[in-house]
C-alpha cells in the first residue's frame, strides 16, 4: 500500500471546519510540513490494555480527506466561519480532549465539572461526546501522526478507551491550541451565565410563588377583604370611585396626590396589623368560628398589582352572586337597580340563605359571602359592586340631550316598545279566549260522559236486581209446594223477596230520574 503524505489530513475532523475548494488546491500544492509538520513524524501510538480492541492490520483505508485544520486558514474570519459551520459544539468538546486550560486549572471539555455538571439533562445532552465522536476523532490524529504501525481500529472500542486515547494524545498544533482555547473558554462562560440566569429565575418564581393565593387556603382573602373595611382604605375607595376634576386629572402624576384605594389596600395588608373575622354561623359553615390572620400566616407581602388583580377577580364573582340571589326574588332589591340592590335586612339575616346560590364549579366561593356581608355592613357594597343603569346611558331617559338622532332613536324606541305592547296585548286575550272556550267544552264532554256512565251504571243494576227478585219468588213457591208444614223457611225467603223487591223499585225510580235528565239536555 502507498504511503499517503500527511499534508492531505488536517488536524480537526470534518464535522467542525469545511474546507473550500481554493484551500484544497493550496494543500495539494503545498510543501509536506505546511500542515502536519508541528506532530512528531511516524509517532506510534500506545495501545490500550486489551489486544483485541488494537487491531495490527496494515490493509487500513483512511476516509475521505476531511476539511482543513484552523491552523491552515490565513485570518480569522475565515477561522471563524468555518469552526461555526454546524454550531456543533460537541465536536469541539470532543477535539479538546487531553488539552489544558491557560491557566492551567482544568482540562478542556471535562463535562463533570462546573458550569456543565449543572446544566439541565436537556442542554447537557447536546454538549455530551457521542461514541462515533470520538472514533472519527482518534482516526483522524492517527493520520495526522502519520501512524504507519498498529493503526488504531476504534470502531469497537468502549467509551472509556475512546477518552483516555484522545487524552493521552492531544493535539499539538499551538494555532489549534489557541483557537480551542478560545471556543471552549466561550462556552464555559455562557454555561456560567445561563446557571446564573437560571438560579434568578427561579428565585424569582420562588419569590413570586410566595404571596401566590389558592383556594385551599382562603386566609390571605380574609385579610383582603378585612382590610377594605379599614377607614382610611374606605375613604381611598370613595375618592376612586369620583370622577376626576380638571385640577385633579392636570396633577395626577405630582409627589402630593392622593394614595390610591389598592395602594392602600396593599400597605393594610402587608403590615403589622391581625385580622379577625366575624362569627357568621348562619351565613357558612366555615365562619361558625373566629379566624385569626396575622402577617406571620400569609407567607409574604404582597404587591399593589397582584392585590389589583385578585380584588377585581372576586368584586366580577360577587357581583354575578348577588345578581343571581336578588333576580331570584329572596333579595329586597330584586333586579331594578336601586340603591337597596344587594342589601340584607335584620329579617333577612334570621334565615340567611345565599349560600344555597353558590357556584362553586364556576369558582365561586364562600369567601365571597365574606365579601358581600362586610360589605353590606360597612355601606360600600356600592362601591364594590358596579351595576349598569340603562336609564342614565346616553341615550336613556334621564339625560338630557338636544341632539335631533338622540331624539329621534328615542321615539322610535318608544314606538316599537307600545306596538310590542299592544301585540302582546292581543296575543294574551285571543289565547285567554280560547282557552275558555275550551275549559268550557271540556267541562260539559266531561260532564255528559259522567251522566252516561251513571246511567249506564244504574240500568246494570236494575236488570241484576230484577233477576235476583225473579229466583227468589221461584224459590219461595217450590217451597210451598214440596215443604207445606216448614214455616219457618218460609217466612225467611218471603222476607227476602220482600227486601229485593224494594231494591228493585229504587233502582227504578233511579233510572227514570237520569233518562228524564238525560232527555233534557238533548232537547
Amino acid at each position: 500500500m502507498s504511503k499517503r503524505p500527511a499534508s492531505e489530513y488536517p488536524a480537526l475532523p470534518s464535522q467542525l471546519t469545511r474546507q473550500s475548494s481554493s484551500d484544497s488546491s493550496e494543500e495539494e500544492a503545498a510543501p509536506e510540513s505546511s500542515v502536519g509538520q508541528p506532530w512528531a513524524k511516524s509517532t506510534t501510538l500506545q495501545p490500550p490494555a486489551e489486544k483485541n480492541d488494537v487491531p495490527r492490520r496494515m490493509d487500513f483505508q483512511p476516509p475521505e480527506p476531511p476539511p482543513a485544520s484552523p491552523a491552515t486558514f490565513k485570518t480569522a474570519k475565515e477561522t471563524l466561519s468555518a469552526c461555526k459551520q454546524d454550531q456543533k459544539k460537541a465536536l469541539m468538546l470532543c477535539m479538546c480532549l487531553g488539552i489544558m486550560s491557560e491557566d492551567g486549572t482544568r482540562w478542556l471539555g471535562d463535562l463533570t465539572v462546573e458550569p456543565y455538571c449543572k446544566l439541565s439533562t436537556s442542554k447537557l445532552g447536546k454538549l455530551s461526546r457521542t461514541k462515533p465522536m470520538m472514533s472519527a476523532e482518534v482516526t483522524r490524529r492517527a493520520i495526522e501522526r502519520n501512524v504507519t504501525k498498529a493503526f488504531p481500529r476504534p470502531k469497537n472500542w468502549r467509551n472509556e478507551t475512546l477518552e483516555k486515547h484522545l487524552k493521552v494524545n492531544p493535539i499539538v498544533t499551538q494555532e489549534d491550541i489557541t483557537f480551542l482555547r478560545s471556543q471552549e473558554n466561550a462556552l464555559f462562560h455562557a454555561c456560567e451565565n445561563m446557571i446564573v440566569e437560571s438560579a434568578q429565575q427561579e428565585a424569582a418564581e420562588a419569590k413570586q410563588s410566595a404571596y401566590r393565593w389558592n383556594d385551599s387556603d382562603p386566609r390571605p382573602f380574609y385579610r383582603m377583604y378585612l382590610a377594605a373595611e379599614d377607614d382610611q382604605v374606605k375613604a381611598a375607595m370613595v375618592e376612586d370611585g369620583k370622577c376626576l376634576s380638571k385640577a385633579k386629572l392636570d396633577g395626577r402624576n405630582s409627589e402630593d396626590v392622593p394614595i390610591t384605594f389598592f395602594a392602600a389596600l396593599t400597605d393594610k395588608w402587608n403590615s403589622d396589623w391581625v385580622a379577625r373575622t366575624p362569627v357568621l354561623p348562619n351565613l357558612h359553615g366555615d365562619f361558625e368560628e373566629e379566624i385569626v390572620i396575622g402577617p406571620d400566616d400569609v407567607k409574604q407581602a404582597a404587591t399593589t398589582e397582584y392585590i389589583t388583580k385578585k380584588w377585581k377577580n372576586d368584586k366580577m364573582l360577587l357581583a354575578r352572586l348577588v345578581s343571581r340571589y336578588e333576580g331570584s326574588g329572596h333579595g329586597f332589591g330584586m333586579i331594578d337597580g336601586r340603591p337597596v340592590f344587594g342589601h340584607m335586612t335584620e329579617e333577612a339575616l334570621q334565615a340567611d340563605d345565599r349560600k344555597d346560590y353558590l357556584w362553586e364549579q364556576f369558582s365561586e366561593k364562600p369567601r365571597h359571602l365574606l365579601l358581600w356581608h362586610l360589605s353590606d355592613q360597612f355601606g360600600i357594597l356600592n362601591h364594590v359592586i358596579t351595576r349598569m343603569s340603562q336609564a342614565t346611558s346616553a341615550t336613556g331617559e334621564d339625560v338630557a340631550t338636544s341632539t335631533s338622532k338622540t331624539k329621534k332613536q328615542r321615539t322610535k324606541q318608544k314606538q316599537k316598545q307600545k306596538k310590542k305592547a299592544k301585540r302582546k296585548k292581543t296575543s294574551d286575550e285571543s289565547s285567554s279566549d280560547s282557552d275558555q272556550d275550551a275549559a268550557s267544552k271540556f267541562r260539559s264532554s266531561l260532564a255528559e260522559s259522567q251522566q252516561e256512565q251513571a246511567y249506564q251504571s244504574a240500568m246494570e243494576n236494575l236488570q241484576t236486581a230484577t233477576t235476583r227478585l225473579t229466583n227468589d219468588r221461584l224459590d219461595l213457591m217450590r217451597h210451598k209446594r214440596h215443604n207445606p208444614d216448614d214455616d219457618e223457611s218460609e217466612l225467611l225467603l218471603a222476607e227476602q223477596v220482600r227486601l229485593q223487591t224494594d231494591i228493585v223499585t229504587r233502582l227504578h225510580a233511579r233510572v227514570e230520574a237520569l233518562d228524564k235528565k238525560k232527555n233534557k239536555k238533548s232537547s
